[in-house]
C-alpha cells in the first residue's frame, strides 16, 4: 500500500514534469511555427476562403524571365478585390517606412536588414498586371506575418499594399470588403481564376485551386 512518502514523490515528479513542460512549450512551439508557419497560414486562408465563398489559388508561380520565377503564396479572389498574400515568418522587432528600401530586423542576438516586403509586395502586383492585362487597381497586397512579431514605424500603408499579423488577416479582409467601391463582375472573376489558373507555372498543381461553393 503506497505510504505518505511514495505520494510525496509521485507529487514532486508531477511538479517537475509540469515545471519542465512549461519551460520547453514556447521554444517547442516556436520551432514548430518555424518550421510549419506556411501551412499554419494556409490553414487560416483556406478558412476564410471557405466561410466567405471566395476563389483561392495557392502557390502561384509566375515565369519572369528565364531564370527568374517568382512565387505568390496565395492569391484570394474577393467580392471587390484580387487579394495577393505572401507569408513572411520574423522573429524580433521589425521597423522601417514604406519608402525605406530595407527595413531592420532584431531578434535580441543578431541585427539584419531585410529587402522591405511592402516594395516587393508592389513589384508582384506589376509583374502580374503585366502579364494578365488586369487592372493594378484590382488587386491589394497583403504581407502576412506571425503573430509575436512586434512591427515598428510603418505608419500608414498606401497604395492598397498592407502588413498584418495572421489573427488579423480575417478582420482586414472583411474591412476591405465593406469598401464603397463596385462588386466585382461573377462572370468576369470565374474568367480571371481559369486564365490565372493556366498562367500558373507551378509543377505541383494538387490543391492550389478552390473553387468556392455556389449559394
Amino acid at each position: 500500500m503506497p505510504t505518505v512518502k511514495d505520494y510525496f514523490i509521485i507529487l514532486v515528479s508531477l511538479i517537475a514534469s509540469a515545471i519542465i513542460v512549461w519551460l520547453l512549450y514556447k521554444p517547442i512551439k516556436r520551432l514548430i511555427y518555424t518550421k510549419r508557419y506556411k501551412f499554419i497560414y494556409y490553414r487560416k486562408i483556406n478558412k476564410v476562403a471557405h466561410y466567405e465563398d471566395f476563389y483561392l489559388i495557392n502557390r502561384f508561380r509566375l515565369i519572369k524571365d528565364k531564370n527568374n520565377l517568382i512565387t505568390i503564396d496565395h492569391i484570394l479572389f474577393g467580392n471587390k478585390w484580387i487579394y495577393l498574400l505572401q507569408d513572411y515568418y520574423f522573429r524580433g522587432i521589425l521597423s522601417g517606412k514604406e519608402e525605406d528600401d530595407s527595413w531592420h530586423l532584431d531578434n535580441g542576438k543578431q541585427k539584419r536588414f531585410i529587402t522591405n516586403p511592402l516594395k516587393d509586395n508592389a513589384k508582384f502586383v506589376r509583374l502580374l498586371s503585366k502579364n494578365t492585362q488586369i487592372d493594378e487597381n484590382m488587386f491589394i497586397t497583403i504581407g502576412v506575418y506571425n503573430d509575436d512579431l512586434i512591427l515598428k514605424r510603418v505608419g500608414e500603408t498606401l497604395n492598397n499594399n498592407y502588413l498584418t499579423n495572421i489573427k488579423q488577416l480575417p478582420k482586414l479582409i472583411k474591412a476591405l470588403e465593406k469598401r464603397e467601391v463596385d462588386t466585382l463582375n461573377e462572370e468576369e472573376l470565374e474568367q480571371v481564376v481559369l486564365d490565372l489558373s493556366k498562367l500558373n507555372s507551378s509543377l505541383d498543381k494538387k490543391d492550389e485551386r478552390q473553387k468556392r461553393s455556389k449559394k
